[in-house]
């Protein structure tokens, strides 16, 4: 068994470096076994450019190396970046995108027996995880609809509901704060 401290070197285009080094963590996976996420930290920045490729070289540190990981091995490393304070995320299951190209979610508006669907035009930033960043379109406290928002139409009443128990002639709809 492969005992020790375990890094692993990382080429990162110049143009990334930015998100990169906002990295909240690593996810590493071996190709021959896509199923192993193991968990990584950024250890170092390389302090200059490589001219030739126009890259930084990043050190991660490997949490916990599994026994299977040896010297010399390829990977591929996952950046997760950190979620800015300010910007405001929504579940990818949110997100409708129509035949003409456009990014829409359904907001739920008003409450109690009178919460209809409205269907707003968004603008998408970076992925986080299961979670995009919306850049405009929405505002914080918005409650977008995360399932059965396939088939809303405009102004339909809707009601929330956090599991499948319910029964109701409204159709029934998961929601997400923004």
């Amino acid at each position: 068994q492969f005992m020790g401290r375990c890094r692993m070197e990382v080429r990162v285009p110049q143009e990334r470096i930015s998100q990169a080094l906002q990295t909240e963590s690593v996810s590493i996976v071996l190709p021959g076994l896509p199923e192993s996420k193991i968990a990584g930290k950024i250890e170092a920045l390389g302090p200059v450019v490589d001219p030739g490729t126009r890259t930084f070289l990043v050190r991660v540190a490997i949490q916990d190396p599994p026994s299977i990981l040896r010297p010399g091995m390829s990977a591929v490393a996952i950046f997760h970046p950190k979620p800015d304070d300010t910007e405001l995320l929504i579940p990818r299951d949110a997100i409708i995108r129509t035949d003409e190209g456009n990014v829409r979610v359904w907001v739920i508006e008003g409450n109690g027996e009178a919460m209809i669907a409205t269907s707003k035009a968004v603008e998408l930033g970076d992925r986080h995880g299961n979670q995009m960043t919306v850049l405009s379109g929405l505002s914080k406290g918005d409650r977008v609809v995360v399932r059965g928002n396939e088939s809303l139409r405009e102004g339909q009443s809707v009601r929330i509901v956090s599991g499948d128990e319910a029964v109701s002639n409204t159709p029934k709809q998961d929601a997400s704060d923004v």
